[in-house]
């Protein structure tokens, strides 16, 4: 792959992260901002849906409609809104009403978040880049967590990870895999039973560094490789591919569309989110029932 022939669903929203397909929609946050949008996929303009305050980074949505933002807390970057927000977790109804934080304990800066088979939110934790200098250089490590919406319980995964940033789950539900900003590397980690589990390294991208990642249906992975300017692909063989994107610093990547048949990129560089008719539809998500 070299260039995609993309078009621009929205532009000027701030620094753009955690895509959620939704129908002819997308979903995405502005960190910056403080926001969370949404934009048309036949390119007709994007707008507001709901100020969350802080910095909402991922977004993963359940079978009522609702989002479940990880809220980093305006640990990462600035924010410009003026609504204060611990890290934690938030939701957004369809109704765009929004909750106060679901403040966690032991939390830095929540990243990114999937819903996993056993219906639990599960979200990596990384060192926020404004948090002050660690004491111990092993607390500025980041972590993984599984957050139980019901009972609210929050069980530990994994920890010691140098930045822990997108995830997402295979195919049948048995890895959870990591992108680790820092070593470039994606990871693996065993979802059964309870924990912190191990986790091994199965890759590392050739070029740039990783942030969100998605599963298409042939098994193959979609990463924003932040600083190449483009979308790594890394097939089921073990092999690399880029998408190249031109100066645009992708964050994050989700399959949308009715049939998944739509890649969506959220490029922080101009505030921009693109589409592209995919090569391969993506793996559908795992989507809890409501509660």
């Amino acid at each position: 792959m070299s260039g995609a022939a993309w078009r621009v669903l929205a532009r000027g929203a701030g620094f753009v992260e955690g895509p959620v397909a939704q129908g002819e929609h997308v979903d995405f946050v502005s960190i910056n901002r403080g926001t969370v949008c949404r934009a048309r996929l036949d390119g007709s303009g994007f707008q507001v849906r709901a100020e969350l305050g802080g910095g909402p980074n991922g977004m993963a949505a359940d079978g009522a409609g609702r989002l479940w933002v990880v809220q980093n807390g305006a640990r990462v970057m600035e924010s410009k809104s003026e609504r204060a927000a611990v890290p934690g977790v938030q939701v957004v109804d369809g109704d765009d009403t929004v909750t106060a934080p679901l403040a966690l304990p032991g939390l830095q800066a929540p990243n990114d978040c999937a819903f996993g088979p056993d219906g639990r939110l599960w979200f990596t934790d990384p060192y926020g880049r404004l948090m002050p200098a660690a004491p111990d250089p092993a607390g500025a490590y980041g972590r993984v967590w599984a957050y139980d919406t019901v009972s609210g319980e929050l069980e530990l995964i994994a920890e010691h990870l140098p930045h822990p940033n997108g995830l997402c789950f295979g195919a049948d539900g048995e890895l959870l895999y990591v992108t680790d900003t820092r070593t470039a590397a994606v990871v693996a980690l065993e979802v059964a039973g309870r924990g912190v589990r191990p986790v091994r390294e199965i890759a590392t991208l050739p070029e740039g560094k990783p942030d969100g990642v998605a599963l298409a249906a042939d098994g193959s992975m979609w990463i924003a490789a932040t600083t190449a300017d483009a979308v790594a692909v890394l097939s089921p063989r073990g092999e690399w591919d880029y998408v190249r994107l031109g100066e645009s610093f992708p964050t994050n990547v989700c399959f949308a569309g009715p049939d998944l048949s739509t890649v969506v990129v959220t490029a922080a560089r101009g505030g921009r989110v693109l589409a592209w008719e995919a090569s391969v539809p993506g793996l559908a998500l795992e989507t809890p029932a409501a509660n």
